[in-house]
C-alpha cells in the first residue's frame, strides 16, 4: 500500500480539539489522544487531553431522584489515566510553548501506514534563539503495554541549554458533563489514588502505581530514557503528590541535534498481579528502553503492511475519498482490543464519550468489518461476549427472567450501565444482535471451534430469553409477541412489537434451533455436555423453531407500510418544518415523552431490519419501507445515515446512496455532528466502508453464501478491496464497464454475481463480468 497520512500544515488553536481525536493513537490496549506533549503556556486554547487503558474503569452510584427494582445500580467509566506523554521544555530558561514565542514552521502527520505520530515545530524564543523540535510517537502494536517516544531538538542560531523535564502526569480527571448524556462522567473529583510514587535520577526511571477508589482495580506507569549525548549536568528527580519526573539539562551546540528517547509502560491488576506490577514495570521498561525507538517504530510498520495488504481499499481518481476510507479503517484497527478480554468501545480509545462503553455497535458495524478483513479479530470480540455470559445471566434474573441470559445494553466490564431503561435495557435486541453476529462469524470462517465451544453457548442461552419474554397470544390469533421492548430508534420506546426486535428475535430462535441440530449430528459429545451444563431439555429446540415459525409482525397498513410497532403509526408525525435547525438533536432540546408521541425515528429501524434480515421481503416493499421512514428520520445517531445508504444502493437511488456514505465517510473528519473532540464515532467508521462493500457492492451472505451485485456511483471511475471468505482472499474491482474478482490466496471460492454462480480457483484465479 502507498504511504498515506493524515497531516496538519500550519498551527490552529480552533482545530486542536478535533485534532486531538483524528491525531489519537492506540493498540486496542492502550491509547492516547492527539495533544501536544509540552501543553501550552495559558488556558485560552481548549484541550481535551487523554490516556486511556481499554477496559479500566472505575465504579460511579448511579443517582436517581427516585429509584425502582431492577434500575442499573452502578456506572462504569473509562478512566482517563496519569499521561506518560508530558515534556515540559525550556531554551535557556524560557519555556517553550507554541502559543508562546515566533513560530517559523509547523506541521504534523500520522502515518496510516506506519503508525507513528511525528510533528515538527520551528520556533524562536523572545531573546531569538530558534530551535527545530521534532516530535514523534507511537502506540506499540508488538507490546500493547508500551508507549515509545522521540524528541529531536537541533538549535538553529545558538549553543545553549535546553531543560526537558519528562514527566508522569498523574494529575488528571475525566470530563464531566450533566448536561448531554453522550459526554462524560457524573463524578467529581479523582477516581486514581497513587498507593507509590518513584523517580530515580541515575536509572532515568520514574514510576507511579495507583489505585481505583471502588472498583479496586490497580494501575501502574513508568517512563525511561535515553539521551543523547549526556547531559551537562547530573539528571534530578523530584516527586510530588501526583506526578513523578526527571529532568536533564543538555547543552546543545549550534546545527547539532541532540536526541531524548522514552518509553512509557503501563499495566493494570487486569492483567499483572498486583504484587508483580512493579518489577513488570522495571523489566519491560529496560528492556525496551535498550531495544530504542527504531526496533518498534520498524516493527509498527511491519504489523501495519500486514493489516493494509487485505484492508487497502480503492477508490480511481478519488484520492480524498480513499484517505478517509483509510483514516477510518486504521482507526478501527488501532482501536478494538485484540486478546477476547476486551471490547471496542463507542469512542475506541479516542475520547471519553459515552463513557467508554460498548454497545451493540460492536456486533452490527464493527464484527462485520473485522470478520471480512481480519477474522481472528472479530473471533476475539464475540469471545468477551462469552466472558460477560455470567453478568447476562444475572441480569436476566434481576429482570424477572427465570431462565436465558440478558447482554446489557452498555457496559464495560458486563454489568447494566444504563441508568434510562427506556432506551437502555430495555433494548432487548442486543441479545439478537449478538447472535447475529455469531451466524455471521461462523458462516463467513466456518470456525466450528468457536461454535461448539463458545457461540452455541450464547446462542442458546440467550434464545432462551425470548421464549420467557414472549408469549404465544390469543389476541394475536396465537401468534408469538414481544412487549415492553424498545428497537434501535430510542425515540420510540418501550413498545409492543417492535418491528426489528420481533424479526430479529425470529432469526435467533431460528438459528438457535438449527445449531442445537447440527450440534446433535457433528459434535454428539459436545453437544451432550453442553445440554447438562445448561440443563437444556430435548424439547427446547423445537420450541425455539416454534416460536420463530409464529412470530408476530404488526400487518402492514392499507398503504402496505410495514410498522415499526403495533402502535407507531398511529401516531402524529413530527414538525419537521416547524423544528429549528439548532434543535437536533431532539434528545437534547425535547422532552422524551414529547418525542415518543411522534412519528419520527432517531435512526435506522424497520430499514435497519431489511438489512439485516430481509431476504424474505421483496424489493418493491423494501423500497417502500425506505420512501416511508426516510423523512420521519433524523439521523440523530451517528449509526444511521449508513445504513440508509447501503438500503438505497439496494432499492434503487445511487445518489442517495452517494450522499450517505459521504456524509458518513467524512462524519469525524469534518465533524459533521459536532461532538467528534469527544471521540471518533467508531461504528460510522466501520459504516463507511460497509456503505461501499455492502452498499455499492452489494455485499450479502444469504445463508453463508457469499453474493454480490455492484454498483458504480456515476461520479466514480471504479474501487476495489479485498475480503476474507472461509479461509480464501478475494478481490473485487468494480468498474462501468466490468466488474473483475480475483482470488488472491487460498483455496478455490464459490459466490454469485447478481444472479450468476462464479467459481474461481488457482487454475482459473480471475474472472470478469
Amino acid at each position: 500500500m502507498r504511504a498515506i497520512e493524515l497531516t496538519e500544515d500550519r498551527w490552529d488553536p480552533a482545530a486542536y480539539p478535533l485534532h486531538e481525536t483524528l491525531f489519537a493513537q492506540a493498540n486496542g490496549y492502550l491509547g492516547i489522544r492527539g495533544s501536544f506533549e509540552e501543553g501550552f503556556s495559558g488556558s485560552s486554547i481548549k484541550s481535551i487531553r487523554g490516556t486511556y487503558i481499554n477496559g479500566f474503569y472505575e465504579n460511579e452510584k448511579i443517582l436517581y431522584g427516585e429509584s425502582a427494582y431492577g434500575f442499573a445500580k452502578t456506572n462504569q467509566i473509562m478512566l482517563h489515566i496519569p499521561d506518560a506523554t508530558r515534556l515540559r521544555l525550556a531554551v535557556d530558561g524560557e519555556p517553550v510553548f507554541i502559543d508562546n514565542g515566533r513560530l517559523w514552521s509547523y506541521k504534523r502527520h500520522l502515518s496510516l501506514t506506519g503508525g507513528i505520530l511525528v510533528r515538527t515545530v520551528d520556533w524562536e524564543s523572545s531573546q531569538g534563539k530558534r530551535v527545530l523540535f521534532c516530535f514523534e510517537r507511537l502506540a506499540s502494536l508488538q507490546d500493547p503495554h508500551l508507549l515509545a517516544m522521540r524528541l529531536t531538538m537541533r538549535p538553529f542560531n545558538f549553543s545553549g541549554t535546553i531543560e526537558v523535564v519528562s514527566l508522569i502526569d498523574g494529575d488528571v480527571q475525566n470530563i464531566r458533563n450533566e448536561e448531554d448524556p453522550r459526554v462524560g462522567s457524573q463524578s467529581e473529583g479523582f477516581s486514581l489514588d497513587p498507593v507509590s510514587l518513584e523517580a530515580l535520577a541515575k536509572e532515568g526511571l520514574a514510576k507511579m502505581i495507583l489505585k481505583t477508589r471502588h472498583s479496586e482495580l490497580t494501575l501502574g506507569c513508568s517512563i525511561h530514557h535515553l539521551l543523547a549525548p549526556e547531559p551537562c549536568e547530573s539528571p534530578l528527580a523530584s516527586c510530588e503528590a501526583r506526578q513523578a519526573a526527571i529532568r536533564y539539562a543538555i547543552r546543545v551546540h549550534q546545527g547539532q541535534e541532540a536526541v531524548l528517547t522514552k518509553i512509557a509502560c503501563y499495566t493494570t491488576s487486569l492483567e499483572t498481579p498486583v504484587a508483580e506490577i512493579d518489577l513488570f514495570l522495571r523489566q519491560k521498561g529496560a528492556h525496551a528502553i535498550q531495544e530504542g525507538f527504531e526496533a518498534y517504530a520498524t516493527a509498527q510498520t511491519e504489523i501495519l503492511s500486514r493489516y493494509w495488504r487485505v484492508a487497502e481499499t480503492t477508490v480511481e481518481d478519488q484520492p480524498e475519498i480513499e484517505r478517509a476510507l483509510a483514516v477510518n479503517q486504521f482507526h478501527l484497527y488501532q482501536s478494538v482490543g485484540k486478546d477476547g478480554r476486551r471490547n471496542v468501545a463507542s469512542k475506541g480509545l479516542t475520547g471519553e464519550g459515552y463513557g467508554g462503553h460498548t454497545f451493540w455497535d460492536t456486533e452490527i458495524y464493527m464484527i462485520p468489518f473485522f470478520i471480512f478483513r481480519e477474522p481472528n479479530i472479530a473471533r476475539k470480540l464475540l469471545e468477551y461476549r462469552y466472558g460477560l455470559l455470567p453478568f447476562a445471566r444475572e441480569r436476566a434474573r434481576t429482570m424477572g427472567h427465570h431462565q436465558g441470559a440478558l447482554y446489557p445494553w452498555r457496559t464495560i466490564a458486563g454489568e447494566e450501565c444504563s441508568a434510562y431503561y427506556p432506551a437502555g435495557t430495555a433494548q432487548y435486541h442486543i441479545n439478537a444482535d449478538i447472535a447475529y453476529a455469531i451466524r455471521q462469524y461462523w458462516q463467513v470462517t466456518q470456525d466450528d471451534d468457536f461454535l461448539v465451544k463458545k457461540g452455541a453457548e450464547i446462542l442458546f442461552e440467550t434464545a432462551r430469553l425470548w421464549s420467557d419474554l414472549g408469549h404465544f397470544n390469543p389476541e394475536r390469533d396465537g401468534q408469538f409477541t414481544l412487549e415492553g421492548v424498545t428497537g434501535p430508534d430510542e425515540y420510540t420506546a418501550v413498545i409492543d412489537n417492535n418491528y426489528y426486535t420481533n424479526r430479529m428475535a425470529q432469526e435467533h430462535l431460528h438459528f438457535a434451533a438449527e445449531t442445537a441440530k447440527w450440534l446433535q449430528q457433528r459434535y454428539p459429545v459436545e453437544y451432550e455436555r453442553l445440554g447438562r451444563s445448561l440443563g437444556l431439555s430435548e424439547a427446547e429446540p423445537a420450541e425455539w423453531e416454534e416460536k420463530s415459525g409464529r412470530m408476530y409482525f404488526p400487518p402492514r397498513d392499507r398503504r402496505g407500510i410495514t410498522p415499526q410497532d403495533d402502535s407507531f403509526l398511529s401516531l402524529r408525525r413530527w414538525d419537521f418544518k416547524g423544528t429549528p435547525p439548532d434543535h437536533y438533536p431532539l434528545l437534547l432540546h425535547y422532552h422524551p415523552l414529547v418525542i415518543y408521541r411522534h412519528q419520527v425515528c432517531k435512526q435506522a429501524d424497520v430499514v435497519l431490519a431489511h438489512l439485516l434480515a430481509g431476504e424474505s421481503v421483496s424489493l418493491e416493499q423494501k423500497k417502500r419501507d425506505f420512501d416511508y421512514y426516510e423523512p420521519l428520520t433524523t439521523h440523530d445517531s451517528s449509526l444511521s445515515p449508513c445504513i440508509y445508504g447501503m438500503m438505497a444502493a439496494e432499492v434503487g437511488y445511487p445518489d442517495k446512496a452517494e450522499a450517505y456514505f459521504t456524509h458518513t465517510l467524512f462524519l469525524d473528519l469534518h465533524n459533521l455532528h459536532h461532538n467528534s473532540v469527544d471521540g471518533a464515532h467508531l461504528a460510522a467508521m466501520a459504516g463507511s466502508w460497509m456503505t461501499l462493500v455492502y452498499g455499492f457492492a452489494g455485499l450479502r451472505t444469504p445463508e453463508g453464501t457469499l453474493s454480490f451485485n455492484p454498483i458504480l456511483p456515476a461520479s466514480w471511475n471504479g474501487y476495489a478491496f479485498r475480503l476474507y471468505y472461509r479461509g480464501s482472499l478475494l478481490e473485487v474491482r468494480a468498474q462501468h464497464a466490468s466488474v473483475t474478482y480475483t482470488l488472491m490466496e487460498g483455496g478455490a471460492i464459490g459466490f454469485r454475481h447478481k444472479e450468476r454462480s462464479v467459481q474461481l480457483t488457482r487454475q482459473r484465479p480471475k474472472l470478469s463480468l
